[in-house]
């Protein structure tokens, strides 16, 4: 385990694991078991404090509403975002905060899927962009400076399709 996420008035409240490669967590649980639901994951190629500029948690979107089955919300009910602003990542004995400012359907090989950002003009552009693309203008845009986290998970589009949220850290504790 890595971290723990949670976003408030939802059941999305779990650990947080990383592994050698991106496909280890798919269809296993944090014990290293079989489980078609899988695991909620960092991607392999993030420091696993979340000090990276931009980092990239995985997610199954579950009929149940389990794992990021919630994030699927913020598509179908315009209202949603409106109570579902905010969730936090503990790790390594803080608690960091973030906003979400963008949601969006994307193809898997997005650039969404790029890891490895430093915090210059190109990150800028990224995230600029990202707030550019959303489902919801919700008036946040962040900068080069920042810290963003993207929650990915399946999408009822289409097998080759993802349904991303991304956050910009406000605060930590």
């Amino acid at each position: 385990m890595k971290a723990w996420i949670q976003v408030p008035k939802t059941n999305i409240d779990y650990p947080v694991v990383q592994g050698q490669d991106d496909m280890e967590y798919i269809n296993k649980n944090v014990y290293g078991e079989f489980e078609l639901s899988g695991a909620i994951f960092l991607s392999c190629l993030n420091k696993d404090d979340f000090s990276d500029p931009y980092n990239l948690v995985y997610g199954h979107n579950m009929k149940n509403l389990s794992m990021f089955g919630k994030l699927k919300y913020y598509n179908r009910d315009e209202n949603y975002y409106d109570s579902h602003q905010y969730f936090q990542i503990l790790v390594d004995g803080k608690k960091y905060r973030y906003q979400i400012f963008s949601y969006e359907t994307v193809s898997d090989d997005s650039d969404e899927y790029t890891v490895g950002f430093e915090p210059d003009e190109t990150f800028g552009k990224f995230v600029q962009r990202m707030a550019a693309s959303s489902m919801k203008d919700t008036g946040i845009v962040p900068t080069k400076d920042d810290k963003v986290v993207t929650l990915s998970t399946c999408s009822t589009s289409g097998e080759t399709y993802r349904f991303v949220v991304h956050g910009v850290r406000v605060d930590e504790h």
